[in-house]
């Protein structure tokens, strides 16, 4: 599954991004998981934030566009992935005393 956060904070987008390219390149296996890993590299090669989730086969992609861009890269995996398109709130977790 792709997993295509719409909206991240652009500062953090960019520090994950440039992690995310680094961190998990000695992480990935074209053997253990090609076609996640194929889609990873895909992703990646069109500027997206991408990367094997957990121990995987799970892609999570990060993007800062639109929901219309985010359909578009939904579709780069093709038949092989089930999407979920998901937003992250910018103002984080919020507590509330009972009533």
């Amino acid at each position: 599954s792709i997993i295509l956060p719409v909206t991240v904070c652009p500062i953090a987008y960019a520090i994950i991004k440039k992690l995310v390219s680094k961190a998990n390149a000695f992480l990935l296996s074209a053997s253990a998981m090609p076609k996640s890993f194929a889609l990873v590299q895909k992703l990646r090669s069109a500027g997206v934030a991408a990367f094997i989730s957990g121990a995987g086969p799970t892609v999570l992609a990060l993007h800062t566009g639109s929901v219309t861009d985010a359909q578009e890269i939904a579709r780069a995996g093709g038949s092989s992935f089930a999407t979920q398109i998901l937003g992250i709130s910018r103002v984080g977790a919020h507590i509330y005393a009972p009533n």
